[in-house]
């Protein structure tokens, strides 16, 4: 996975934990359970202190029915790192093989970051 610079910028770093051009993104899955997975995600040590965060998380099933989705669109207090902890429940509740999908875009006070292409992790929930 690679950073991509938007405009004349260091992209953050998708990541199950690889450092970046803009810092190091995260992605950390437990406490799973059937239909269920305790998500952690974010970043850390952005070289642009961050102003605004925009941040889409997504689980799908691929063995059957079942989805659930967390956005996080607001304002930062100007800082250098970034976490939100959120728990997702399969729509459908069924156990199965789900991708854990996670975007981050980071809008900075010189440029912006952004995790590209999407991280993500494949977990079971039983």
């Amino acid at each position: 996975m690679v950073a991509v610079a938007k405009p004349n910028a260091r992209g953050v770093t998708p990541n199950l934990v690889i450092p970046g051009d803009c810092g190091t993104a995260f992605l950390y899955l437990s406490r799973i359970t059937t239909g269920e997975a305790h998500v952690d995600y974010g970043f850390d040590n952005l070289s642009s202190r961050s102003i605004f965060v925009n941040a889409n998380l997504g689980m799908i099933n691929r063995d059957g029915p079942g989805t659930a989705y967390d956005n996080y669109a607001r304002p930062q207090a100007y800082s250098r790192s970034w976490e939100r902890q959120v728990n997702l429940y399969s729509s459908s509740g069924d156990a199965g093989v789900y991708e854990v999908t996670a975007s981050i875009h980071s809008t900075g006070v010189f440029y912006d970051c952004y995790s590209s292409p999407d991280f993500h992790e494949d977990v079971y929930l039983y």
